[in-house]
């Protein structure tokens, strides 16, 4: 965990958080609604997804 964090800057748990922001945005622009493409990324709910979301963007 440190050398991640060390070599990436960021935390694991924020780098996974980052990869299925990504992958859940694909899946809404290829048209999934927002809980299947929730749950296609590894988020609990749709509800969870946009928490994500938010704190990336602020």
């Amino acid at each position: 965990t440190r050398l991640f964090q060390q070599h990436l800057g960021i935390s694991v748990r924020d780098y996974l958080e980052q990869l299925r922001l990504v992958i859940a945005e694909q899946a809404l622009l290829q048209g999934q609604g927002a809980e299947q493409a929730a749950l296609a990324a590894g988020f609990s709910s749709p509800r969870q997804l946009h928490r994500a979301r938010a704190r990336i963007t602020s």
